[in-house]
């Protein structure tokens, strides 16, 4: 009977994440398929050559930030105008040519694997051992 409530324990935290990073998919999505291309000047760019960094820029007055990989930073200087995703009401700003759909959809399959996987272990006749790391849990 442990070994079932373990499986089940690891199947509801799979899925408890699945809908967590889910519902940052869908609004990362949700901007990328209807938001509007807008024109923001930049504020400031990452120091140094670093691999991934945060862009901060001026949208309507108010001081915004996005992640940025160092691809584009070197073509990028403090007061340019770059053309970003926007979607009114939403926090989220995306560069026009991020699809989230990527790597979201196969991360996002892989949690749901998991997740069936374990609930599957929980419903067979004779649950297997559960092992972490090396170590008989149950």
């Amino acid at each position: 009977m442990t070994r079932r409530k373990i499986w089940g324990a690891f199947a509801l935290l799979a899925f408890a994440l699945l809908v967590f990073l889910g519902s940052a998919f869908y609004e990362q999505w949700e901007v990328y398929a209807r938001g509007s291309q807008v024109s923001v000047r930049v504020v400031s760019l990452p120091e140094g050559p670093v691999e991934n960094g945060t862009l901060k820029f001026e949208f309507r007055g108010s001081i915004h930030a996005t992640n940025i990989t160092s691809g584009a930073s070197p073509y990028l200087h403090v007061g340019d105008t770059v053309q970003l995703k926007y979607l009114a009401g939403d926090p989220i700003f995306l560069f026009p040519d991020d699809n989230p759909a990527g790597w979201g959809s196969i991360v996002l399959g892989m949690i749901l694997g998991l997740g069936a996987c374990c609930v599957y272990y929980m419903l067979r006749k004779d649950p297997p051992p559960v092992r972490i790391f090396g170590w008989n849990v149950a």
